[in-house]
């Protein structure tokens, strides 16, 4: 035997071996995958490839031809599945592809002594391999946007209050994240840049940090480990508030400002601001100085704790509210971790004292011991200041997974999952909507109520927006409470069930696939996985609403998650749910019509390349009067600008870590606006842990 020819055997056993593995590891997942009533693709493809190998050992140039016709039954296969889904072909193509230049290999081609010419079969696989290629080519310049947009947006119909430089912003209790300010615009946002950081404090907790600053005059205010001012031109540093008392927040998502009447414009807590803490307190300082308010509550705070405390389990998540001289802050619970757990009353404060004004518990009349096992309001409040009424969002009545325990019985199931009107004034329910009337899966409402007024049946309704985590958007009318029917129609998103599966590697795609199908036939107390996952497809960050043209603007994932809230995963890594892994859909509610439907994310900043391009933004999107969207994103660590028109991205800057929070613009009394994010970079990804505040603008 000669040198070569030892070679060329050398190099044609590896191959073999690796044919054969491969197939042995399709046979087995795809019998079990067959059992379980799913695709016999990949038995058969296993067979094949084990047979491929086991030529390919004895040097039978056969080997190349069956391998040669697995790959043309695979791209049938594939086209049928998901036709031209860049995405999906990849995962079903790529691996086949790449193992079967091995048979392009001189040595390859040298051993394969016996059968039909050898030269034919690799003649034949590079054809099919060109032609994979092309289908490849194509689906990726044919990967468009599901719904292509209008580009012509509604006429203006309402202009919203003119934001002045020395107001409160954002200011708009009815959280539609909607700004009318107009220097950034779609001709000139490529221009943005970096303004200022802020960097907080070392050691501070980066997963805490899903603020939305306050900017007041010329000042910022944001809550982390305490309490901070900001300079709002510069972002130097101003003072900050030291809660001494204060653990290890699981999150801070905003402040409250008043400035009490009667009082004078320089004395000490004239202008104050209201924050809540991991522990269940509500306190105020001056916001000129950070110092406590002494005049309110006992030393400048309330604890909010209720009659039956659970230590730990309860805290204060979601920004206080000011409504009619009252500060109305609402309770949360680490839900999903018993059935008794106490309930989130909503209570009202008088804002300059601390005395308390009502409080409202599903069941529980005021003054008495909160019971256990009630719906809990963590989401922000919105509030109709024309109506008085203040709009509360509940969770599910305790405990999570489980729907027959007695806690759940009565008033507790007729508030849960619900959207609740409240009278501002003494805490009076108005009326009650639920959006499912058991709900046993925690798919209940973390994100706020977006109030705006919209076009329906040819009059100018007061309508509510409620998204919710099962992926349902609720409109009614926010007098009454009254659902309104508009459909919103979306065009199909791709394959559905065990086809949606993906995996960069059959390997990967097989064990989702089986994952998927166990799903639905073990139905135990063992692992479970739910679609959508509890991040998606809407968390607190809701929904952006333009108020002058009642269109709205949602970003949404339609992913998998495991227990309710791990996202699925192979083995590997790899993502279980097809790319892209965001949405960003804009609406015209006159009609009901999508505008537009743009793809977002990639896997920039993922841990093994393409393994997570989860880029939820859970905080939500920023809508400008100027016609742009901004909005950033977790893992891949950006911030974009949108056309509001198009759904075309306009812009993007890299952030130096992921942000759950919604972007804030303003403007200052030089007549700069700025576009402002907080980031986070939290271990083990990140490797430094810390969080910061960055701001953009147009240069001078």
């Amino acid at each position: 035997m000669t040198a070569v020819a030892g070679k060329s055997h050398v190099a044609a056993y590896g191959l073999a071996i690796v044919l054969a593995v491969s197939g042995v590891v399709l046979g087995i997942g795809g019998v079990r995958l067959a059992l379980l009533g799913g695709s016999w693709y990949y038995v058969v493809t296993g067979v094949a490839l084990v047979a491929s190998g086991v030529l390919l050992w004895h040097r039978n140039a056969w080997s190349a031809w069956l391998y040669a016709a697995t790959l043309a039954a695979t791209m049938l296969w594939s086209l049928l599945q998901v036709g031209l889904d860049f995405w999906g072909l990849l995962a079903r193509l790529a691996f086949l592809c790449l193992l079967g230049l091995g048979f392009w290999l001189p040595p390859v081609v040298r051993s394969l002594a016996r059968g039909p010419r050898s030269n034919r079969a690799a003649r034949l696989i590079t054809a099919i391999f060109l032609l994979l290629f092309g289908i490849l080519v194509m689906a990726s310049l044919l990967q468009g946007d599901p719904v292509s947009p209008r580009e012509i947006l509604p006429a203006v119909v309402a202009h919203a209050q003119p934001m002045q430089s020395d107001g409160e912003w954002p200011g708009d209790p009815q959280g539609t994240r909607f700004s009318p300010l107009t220097p950034i615009g779609p001709g000139n946002v490529a221009a943005l840049q970096v303004a200022w950081t802020y960097q907080g404090e070392d050691g501070e907790d980066a997963r805490s940090f899903e603020i939305a600053p306050l900017k007041v005059g010329d000042s910022l205010y944001l809550c982390a480990s305490g309490l901070v001012a900001l300079d709002a031109d510069t972002g130097q540093l101003r003072w900050r508030h030291r809660d001494e008392q204060r653990g290890a927040t699981p999150a801070c998502r905003g402040l409250a400002y008043y400035r009490v009447p009667g009082m004078a414009a320089g004395a000490v807590c004239a202008a104050r601001l209201y924050a809540t803490t991991d522990d269940a307190r509500l306190i105020a300082v001056d916001a000129r100085s950070g110092r406590p308010c002494r005049s309110f509550g006992g030393q400048g705070q309330i604890d909010l704790n209720p009659a039956v405390p659970l230590p730990g389990q309860r805290y204060m998540g979601s920004a206080p509210r000011v409504v009619q001289g009252k500060v109305v802050v609402a309770g949360w619970q680490r839900d999903a971790r018993s059935a008794g757990e106490s309930a989130g009353a909503l209570r009202a404060f008088d804002a300059a004292t601390g005395q308390p004004a009502w409080s409202f518990s599903p069941v529980t009349p005021d003054g008495q011991p909160a019971l256990l096992g009630l719906a809990h309001a963590g989401a922000p409040l919105s509030v109709d200041e024309a109506l008085g009424v203040i709009y509360l969002p509940t969770a599910n009545a305790m405990p999570d997974y489980y729907g027959r325990d007695a806690t759940r019985a009565g008033s507790a199931l007729r508030y849960s999952s619900a959207v609740i009107a409240l009278d501002a004034r003494n805490g009076q329910e108005r009326w009650v909507f639920q959006t499912t009337p058991h709900d046993v899966w925690s798919g209940d409402q973390a994100a706020q109520p977006t109030l705006l007024d919209v076009r329906y049946e040819g009059r100018r309704l007061p309508v509510l927006i409620q998204a919710t985590r099962r992926g349902q958007l609720f409109l009614l009318d926010r007098r009454d409470g009254r659902p309104l029917r508009l459909s919103i129609p979306l065009e199909p998103m791709g394959p559905e069930g065990e086809e949606a599966m993906w995996g960069l590697t059959p390997f990967d795609q097989l064990w989702c696939r089986v994952r998927q199908r166990a799903a639905g036939k073990d139905v135990s107390s063992a692992t479970f996985l739910k679609l959508p996952g509890t991040l998606a497809p809407s968390s607190w960050g809701g929904v952006a609403a333009d108020p002058e043209r009642g269109l709205m603007v949602l970003s949404w994932a339609p992913g998998t998650a495991v227990r309710g809230q791990d996202p699925l995963v192979s083995p590997l890594g790899m993502s279980c749910t097809a790319p892209p892994h965001n949405y960003l859909t804009g609406v015209d509610l006159n009609d009901g019509q999508v505008l537009w439907n743009t793809r977002l994310g990639s896997a920039f900043e993922a841990a093994w390349p393409l393994a997570g391009m989860r880029t939820l933004p859970p905080a939500g999107a920023l809508i400008t009067r100027a016609g742009l969207v901004f909005l950033a994103t977790g893992q891949e660590q950006a911030l974009r600008a949108v056309d509001l028109r198009s759904g075309d991205v306009l812009w993007k800057s890299r952030l130096p870590g992921g942000s759950q929070a919604t972007p804030l613009t303003y403007q200052t009394a030089a007549g700069r606006q700025f576009v402002l994010v907080a980031t986070a970079r939290a271990l083990p990804r990140g490797g430094v842990q810390g969080a910061r505040l960055t701001a953009f603008a147009l240069p001078r």
